[in-house]
Order: structure tokens, then C-alpha cells, then sequence
């Protein structure tokens, strides 16, 4: 379910009917569908409504409540409902712990987020692999490309498992340090786990080897993209061919140009154009040349 409005009603519905022996269950699994849909309005009402018939909210409830304020960009709210806990006899675990750093991760507010970080390993508190995603996240926008790489030693060093979320953010750091060295050392490693791209991964990639001109590995990972039916946009389109405009190949562009025509979804647009226009001219240019030595 995924409409919070529905989601009360169901709720109210099994309340009339139904009698489990811990009521907040119920409101937790309510509470997570008024976080996926963004609305932090409904989800404190029923907070409230929980306090008014006398059931105290756990751990879930308070992980739930911070996340939920840090999707919807309510940091100082994430912060109230962290603090709110100890007194409601609830103290932080790994998932609040997560999700409160989560929530710093979205705010850009690094410090707070490694200071918690820092707290949460002194209390050796098992901390999820989505939350290294975010410190690598963080490192990537600030611009530190080596703390992104430190982020994700430390998560092997401690025994976690990076998993295929962790790894697309990774490299899509690398791409955007124009470290497309890294980035394949980092797919070797990611495949080696037996973990499976999915088109995040390959689009990534793309991206990564384009933007540093690594041709054969670009137009390698275009096929296999191709191979599985994984659809390209147009700006993954133009990526290759202003990638194969500016090394001069010539008959890969062409080939790549003629299959996005072919497209019944997609059109080439002015920065297509402008690839062709720039290798087209490039070439004319080359073939003067020869001719004049000739």
C-alpha cells in the first residue's frame, strides 16, 4: 500500500476488529507507508493518536518518525524526534542510529553525521551498509573523492558487505572525480562478489568512461547494455557520441546515431546533433589535410 490516507483507513478498520497483543505494530507498518509517501503531516497525527490511546511507541516508531522527517527535508524535525526518545524509555539502536545519520547525509551536514557515526561505534552499535552509502554520498558532493574511498575500505575493514546500492555510489563518484581507473577496479570487485549491475551500474559506468574518454570500455559497456535490453535516455546517448565525436570514431558514431534514430521512444536533440555536427566537421578537416599532402 502506498497511500497514507488509505493506509489509516485500514488501520481504524483492524483496530475495531482485531486485538494483537502489541498495538503498535499496527501504527509502525502505518507510520512506514506515511513515509514512503512523503506526507510527515499524517504520520505525527497518528503519533499523537498513538500517545492518546495509551501505547508507547518503540524503537520502530522513533527510526520511522526520523527517517520520514529526513526525506522530507525536516532535519530540526529528525533532530526533535532522535531527542524525544530517552523519554519514552527508548534508547537509539543501529537502525535509529542509520536513520538519523541518513537524515544528517540529506542536509549536507557532515560533521553531525560523522560525530554520530563516531557515537554510534563507541556503543557498538552494528551500523547499516545503506549509511556508508550516505558518507560516500556526502564525501562524493563535497568533493572529496579519497573519503569516498576511505568510506568504502572502512566498510570492508569492519566484515560489512557492500552491497549493489553502496557500489553505484561508489562509482559514481569515481565518474565524477574522472577516476575511471578506479571505477573499473571497483566493478571487477563488485562482479567478483557475484553481485548483478542493473542499469544504474551500467549507466554509471557509461558516464564514468565517457566522460574520461576510455573508449573501448565505454562503447563495451554500450553493447552490453544493448545485449540485455537495458534501454538508454538520450543524454546517455550523447554521452557516447560526444565521447566517440571528440577521439574521432567516426563509424561507431554513426552506428550509435542510426540506432537512436531507430527508437520509437526517443529523439536525437540539439546536443546529438551538435556531436555529429563537431565529427562530421573534424573528419572534412582530416581529409583536407591529407589531400593537401597529397
Amino acid at each position: 500500500m502506498n497511500n497514507p490516507e488509505n493506509a489509516l483507513l485500514a488501520l481504524n478498520y483492524f483496530q475495531q476488529r482485531l486485538k494483537p497483543k502489541r498495538e503498535v505494530i499496527l501504527d509502525n507498518v502505518t507510520l512506514k507507508v506515511c513515509r514512503k509517501g512523503k506526507d510527515m503531516e499524517r504520520a505525527e497525527k497518528l503519533f499523537d493518536k498513538i500517545l492518546q490511546r495509551g501505547v508507547n511507541p518503540d524503537n520502530v516508531t522513533f527510526s520511522t518518525m526520523i527517517s520520514c522527517s529526513g526525506m522530507c527535508s525536516l532535519l530540526d524535525k529528525a533532530v526533535e524526534w532522535f531527542e524525544k526518545m530517552p523519554c519514552f524509555g527508548c534508547n537509539p539502536d543501529d537502525v535509529t542510529y542509520s536513520a538519523m545519520i541518513d537524515a544528517y547525509g540529506r542536509a549536507c551536514k557532515v560533521e553531525k553525521a560523522f560525530s554520530l557515526y563516531d557515537r554510534a561505534r563507541i556503543e557498538k552499535q552494528r551500523i547499516d551498509p545503506v549509511t556508508f552509502s550516505t558518507f560516500i554520498k556526502i564525501h562524493g558532493q563535497s568533493g572529496n573523492f579519497d573519503g569516498c574511498l576511505n568510506v568504502y575500505e572502512e566498510l570492508k575493514a569492519i566484515g560489512a558487505k557492500p552491497n549493489l546500492v553502496i557500489y553505484n555510489t561508489l562509482l559514481d563518484a569515481m565518474g565524477r572525480a574522472r577516476r575511471p581507473w578506479q571505477a573499473k577496479k571497483i566493478y571487477r570487485q563488485m562482479i567478483s562478489k557475484e553481485l548483478s549491475p542493473n542499469w544504474v551500474t551500467y549507466a554509471t559506468l557509461l558516464r564514468a568512461y565517457g566522460r574520461a574518454r576510455y573508449c573501448d570500455d565505454a562503447l563495451n559497456v554500450y553493447k552490453e547494455m544493448k545485449e540485455k535490453g537495458l534501454e538508454l535516455n538520450v543524454i546517455l546517448y550523447n554521452t557516447v557520441l560526444a565521447m566517440c565525436a571528440d577521439v574521432g570514431y567516426t563509424d561507431e558514431a554513426v552506428e550509435i546515431f542510426e540506432e537512436l534514430k531507430s527508437s520509437e521512444t526517443l529523439k536525437p536533440d540539439s546536443w546529438t546533433f551538435s556531436s555529429m555536427i563537431t565529427m562530421y566537421s573534424c573528419s572534412v578537416e582530416s581529409h583536407r589535410g591529407r589531400s593537401n599532402i597529397e
